[in-house]
């Protein structure tokens, strides 16, 4: 269509049907992409505002009016990154602009931080156009904190073609759009030469270059950072004038050198960065900051340019166990010195010598994320010999440096001695080390601990090389509730009147058995489809399916309430419900040993379906949701827990290097305690996101196993320390309660029974409902020292009542 404007009321015309906006400039332009067709990959799938009409309604000139992701006139997608969204407008055009309307700031919804554009005009060679986030923000930028409306608009494009694609991905899991359009250019970039090689596949080109610009952009911001730092400095000494100087080139310098998508991206970036690092360093140093050793708390954020606050206490690492646990705690090396240091880290004044088995020494590495600035979240194992554990720490950053201790391998006692930091060959620094192991031995936790694993086979982010590797870190963190899919139990064949006349193979089954010998439940997502059997074949085939797995299991001495089926996942209508409830019946008849686990999250607790409630053994509701509305869940959830059902919590929220270590994934237990609930979970130990957790921008999704997951295997992180030291948690309340039981029985030690009643009710309950732990998100200020404060007034009782 080619739109001429004749006269004022023309164009007022237009501009109200939409064929026309005002660009950057305030000159009008056409919308070239106005009811023109498109098509969207992945398709929609977030549920408020998913209908058939997705595709038209990005190209009907109409913006959403209130509530953003709940209006059908919105298209929505939940854990699908890149999205891409190409517009055909139907043959080669001139392009000088284009636009793409969203919301954000609310309900984890983030703005993007890439909008990449790319014109074609046959579909298969792509030219890249540039990043629309960024031409957007010559003009104006989104809020940073409140929800708003915001349209990324640009008039500087200078490009032709057919097609016109939108690359959009967001640091958080969702992405929504209700508007694109592609603005006419003059007739002479029909003509116009282009530049480069053409790309065939976008998104692979996106994901290479969303890399590319996450380091570029890190290292720019490190930059000026460092630039105003030493623009402030006054009388400078010469070497800043040369930091200076040597900042501008390597700012100059950022684009180049970097990491590929495959890499993992740890901080230093480049050699760039680096030599941007430096000059921060060099501004360190002219205020007096050399080499520092301090401390924060283990779960407390971290920047990689933090130094030591003004009045910080000196460093000291304490750590009171029962005998059986493992337990970190940090100290935090800053370098203002020109050179890398090479820390080498001995102990001294403990059983085991310098580098004693029972201790573990981590480098926390700073890796990128999708969600913003890096975190200190991995925890690679440092080099060790026999003269100690060597850390890098980086000229200009601050280096956090982790001990985990394994109070198995030593006996019950107290002994203080130091960690002795040493760089090239100069004492660093000596830190008091203070260690109690208690007589009273850590039991098998209680709480049972799964993360839809799906270690039945390869999938997800675990490969068949790194899938040993994966289920024996599991195994060592206490997971005793692995997960497979359906594959594992297979129908076999049924005649028509439901009865099975061939068995299915056992084969898949038996290798995940295999791999879990000691679990205590196999969890199995059925995901059986709606709808419910209704007749006597369907009724007969289901019993018979089930009865067929309950017996071949008995075979390898597992009981039926070792086995927990999933049947629908996240149930949250009528129809699930219903789905959840007929299978239910079904199964229960056949064989009432099998537990039925259900994770339902319905619009309210209240809504949650009866019959479902009724038929599930294990009810799993999601913790995040409850801990914001704990009156409306108890309401639900606390009666079926008294008619018998076990309660148990998961969460799912994500990305997870966006989340706090200590408010949501080590608190869980907590909750789990307070409740009485028997199991917790996370989703999930095998999902980083479609790629590394090593390098979150290269991922084509959201990265949400605590762990860092890559091909190759695992590493554990803060986030995956926190559950375990959850579940420890949660262990040393159960046996002080069991020991204060036993007490109670002996008529003995009325004072401290008292004590202990108090801390596990009212003690647990301030823990859990701290006022700022309602945060989940890491970035957010809180005190993160209450659970061992409370666990070690559990501990001394205990040892009290144990005496």
């Amino acid at each position: 269509m080619v739109l001429k404007v004749c006269s004022a009321a023309a164009l007022v015309a237009c501009l109200a049907l939409g064929l026309v906006r005002h660009g950057n400039s305030g000159q009008p332009r056409a919308n070239l992409a106005l009811h023109r067709p498109v098509t969207l990959s992945p398709a929609p799938n977030y549920p408020l505002c998913t209908d058939d009409g997705d595709a038209a309604q990005l190209t009907d000139g109409l913006f959403t009016k209130d509530y953003f992701w709940t209006q059908l006139s919105t298209v929505g997608w939940q854990n699908a990154r890149p999205v891409r969204i190409t517009v055909d407008l139907g043959s080669v055009q001139p392009i000088t602009g284009a636009s793409y309307s969203t919301a954000a700031g609310r309900g984890g919804v983030e703005w993007p931080d890439r909008i990449a554009l790319y014109v074609s005009d046959d579909g298969v060679a792509w030219w890249p156009c540039g990043d629309l986030v960024d031409l957007s923000s010559t003009g104006s930028k989104p809020p940073a904190e409140e929800y708003a409306t915001h349209r990324y608009q640009t008039d500087a494009l200078r490009c032709r073609g057919r097609y016109v694609a939108f690359i959009v991905s967001t640091p958080g899991p969702y992405i929504f759009c209700d508007e694109v359009e592609a603005y006419r250019g003059d007739a002479a970039l029909l003509s116009l030469p282009r530049h480069g090689a053409a790309v065939t596949d976008t998104v692979a080109d996106f994901l290479n270059g969303r890399v590319a610009n996450y380091v570029l952009r890190a290292i720019q911001t490190d930059a000026d950072a460092a630039r105003t730092q030493l623009a402030a400095i006054r009388c400078a000494p010469a070497w800043v004038d040369a930091a200076k100087r040597d900042l501008g080139a390597a700012a100059g310098a950022a684009g180049s050198g970097g990491p590929g998508p495959g890499a993992r991206l740890t901080l230093p970036y480049s050699d760039a960065h680096r030599r941007v690092l430096r000059a921060r360093a060099a501004a360190w140093r002219a205020q007096g900051l050399k080499a520092a050793v301090w401390q924060s708390g283990p779960w407390d954020p971290l920047a990689p340019g933090d130094t030591p606050p003004r009045r910080a206490r000196k460093p000291a690492v304490s750590l009171r166990m029962l005998r059986g646990e493992r337990r970190g705690a940090v100290i935090n090396v800053t370098n203002a010195q020109e050179q890398d240091l090479a820390l080498r880290i001995t102990v001294s004044g403990m059983p085991g010598g310098a580098t004693p088995d029972w201790l573990t020494v981590s480098g926390v590495a700073w890796t990128a994320t999708n969600a913003g600035p890096p975190v200190a979240s991995a925890l690679p194992g440092a080099g060790r010999s026999r003269d100690g554990w060597t850390v890098d720490v980086p000229s200009g950053m601050t280096r956090q440096v982790w001990f985990c201790a394994d109070s198995y391998m030593l006996p019950p006692g107290r002994w203080k001695g130091s960690i002795r930091l040493e760089a090239s060959g100069k004492r660093l620094a000596s830190v008091p080390l203070a260690l109690s192991v208690s007589r009273v031995v850590m039991e098998r936790p209680t709480l049972s601990l799964g993360g839809w694993d799906y270690t039945h086979s390869p999938s997800l982010g675990i490969t068949k090389q790194s899938l040993p590797g994966v289920v024996q870190f599991l195994q060592q963190r206490h997971v005793d509730a692995p997960w497979a899919g359906p594959e594992v139990m297979p129908f076999g064949t049924h005649d028509a009147q439901g009865h099975m006349v061939a068995p299915p193979s056992t084969a898949l089954m038996d290798r995940w058995l295999a791999r879990w010998p000691d679990a205590r439940f196999y969890f199995v997502f059925a995901n059986l489809p709606p709808p419910a059997p209704q007749t006597a074949a369907e009724k007969q085939r289901i019993s018979e399916w089930i009865s067929f797995w309950v017996r071949h299991l008995a075979s390898r001495y597992i009981q039926p309430g070792r086995l927990g089926l999933l049947i629908t996942d996240e149930p949250r209508n009528a129809g699930d419900y219903a789905n959840v409830a007929g299978y239910g019946r079904v199964i229960k008849a056949a064989q009432p040993g099998v537990v039925l686990f259900e994770d339902p999250i319905p619009p309210t607790p209240a809504q949650a379906g009866a019959e479902m409630l009724a038929v599930s053994d294990i009810l799993c509701p999601n913790r995040t949701e409850w801990i914001t509305n704990r009156a409306a869940f108890e309401r639900v959830y606390l009666p079926q827990q008294k008619a018998g059902k076990r309660l148990a919590f998961y969460s799912c929220s994500g990305p997870v290097r966006s989340l706090d270590p200590y408010s949501y994934h080590r608190l869980q237990a907590w909750d789990a305690f307070r409740y009485g609930a028997v199991h917790i979970g996370y989703w999930s130990f095998a999902d980083a996101g479609g790629g590394s957790s090593w390098n979150e921008p290269a991922a084509s999704g959201t990265g949400y196993s605590p762990q860092f997951l890559d091909p190759e295997g695992c590493t554990t992180s803060k986030h995956m320390e926190a559950i375990r030291e959850g579940l420890y948690d949660y262990q040393t309340l159960v046996q002080l309660r069991g020991a204060a039981d036993k007490a109670e029985r002996a008529g003995r030690h009325p004072t401290l029974i008292a004590q202990a009643r108090s801390l596990l009710t009212d003690g647990v309950r301030a823990v859990v409902e701290a006022r700022d732990c309602r945060s989940i998100l890491w970035k957010d200020a809180k005190d993160r020292t209450a659970a061992d404060k409370l666990r070690i007034e559990a501990i001394e009782l205990l040892e009290k009542l144990s005496e």
